[in-house]
């Protein structure tokens, strides 16, 4: 009796087990339930995962922007030959975008903006002068080209040296402030005066003066009162420059103080022979409260539909009328010096120039 017993146990703890309710391994069967819902869970997640990252990474990675603005300017000439190429974009970009930017036959290296809103090229060397190079730009597959001209090769010194140029006051074309013409009553001058005194060719400088000056006698007299040292200029760009910035002073109208023109900055280009100065810009800062009697910028600005800047250290208000200008030439003016005519040994003579 006691061997059937034994011989049925195994049989009785296999239908214990199969019931769930009569042996602690009753859990394992859950635990293969719940391994086939992990299974499950697994593979929905998996899923939603990768189309949802997709999808969104494709659409937020979208790359539209085009060329806005290169400089140089399309077909623009006298480009100095230390130019950097540079490339606006209508928006920005990031660095994994496709974009490039090449100067034909250059070697340099180009770089993205931090913003993304720009690409440069930068040569390894000076360009050539009086050559055209082609600029190929491509952002996001869309593609631009443009070209332009440097320089003509440099003027000797001798061709510069001991000249003074003229600019016609009334000649200049004001785009700030904008109703110009009211401008004469606070600076009644009829030249702008710039002479090159000294030019070093190996070093690519050459040293300047300015003053204004006006028409008497039937010549010009430059004004030794308001004479400037502009310094030691950058030639590099020989025959083109830019002298300043430095203060000006300007003589005021009868019994009215004098007016100090400060930040003014000059820029040009020689022609061939060194008669004219071309493509003259002038910025500048009209001090207009310099002396007593002197009115506000404001007040100025007002009458002249202007724009006030804050003045450089050493101006007596907080604010100056910015004046910006263009004129197409400047002229060399046989016979006149500043520094002869107010530095020299005859620094006591009329200044008159024929």
């Amino acid at each position: 009796m006691r061997i059937h017993l034994l011989a049925l146990a195994p049989l009785l703890l296999l239908a214990c087990n199969s019931g769930g309710k009569l042996s602690e391994g009753s859990d394992t069967p859950t635990a293969d339930a719940d391994a086939d819902t992990d299974a499950d869970a697994d593979a929905d997640t998996d899923a939603d995962a990768d189309a949802d990252t997709d999808a969104d990474a494709d659409a937020d990675t979208d790359c539209n922007a085009t060329v806005a603005v290169i400089d140089p300017a399309p077909a623009a000439a006298d480009v100095p030959v230390d130019q950097v190429v540079t490339v606006t974009l209508d928006q920005a970009i990031q660095p994994t975008d496709p974009w490039s930017i090449e100067l034909i036959g250059v070697s340099g290296s180009s770089a993205l903006a931090g913003d993304g809103m720009s690409v440069s090229f930068t040569p390894d060397a000076d360009l050539a002068r009086e050559t055209s190079y082609t600029v190929e730009a491509e952002v996001c597959g869309n593609f631009a080209t443009t070209s332009f001209t440097t320089l003509p090769a440099p003027l000797p010194a001798s061709d510069i040296e001991g000249r003074t140029y003229l600019i016609a006051f009334d000649e200049l074309d004001i785009s700030q402030p904008v109703n110009s013409a009211l401008l004469s009553t606070f600076l009644p001058v009829d030249f702008v005066a710039v002479e090159i005194d000294e030019v070093d060719e190996m070093a690519g400088t050459m040293h300047a003066w300015g003053t204004t000056a006006d028409s008497e006698k039937g010549g010009v007299e430059v004004s030794c009162g308001n004479a400037a040292d502009a310094g030691t200029v950058d030639f590099a760009n020989n025959p083109s420059f830019s002298m300043g910035p430095t203060t000006l002073t300007l003589a005021g109208p009868s019994n009215e103080p004098d007016i100090p023109v400060r930040e003014f900055t000059l820029t040009g280009r020689f022609n061939a022979d060194g008669t004219e100065i071309l493509d003259v810009t002038v910025y500048a800062l009209v001090d207009m409260t310099a002396e007593p009697g002197g009115v506000s910028c404001q007040f100025a600005a007002g009458l002249t539909n202007g724009t006030c800047l804050p003045c450089t250290v050493g101006a007596t208000t907080d604010e100056c009328l910015l004046l910006e200008a263009t004129a197409p030439q400047g002229r060399a003016q046989p016979g006149l010096s500043i520094t002869g005519t107010c530095f020299g040994p005859d620094s006591g003579d009329t200044g008159l120039g024929n």
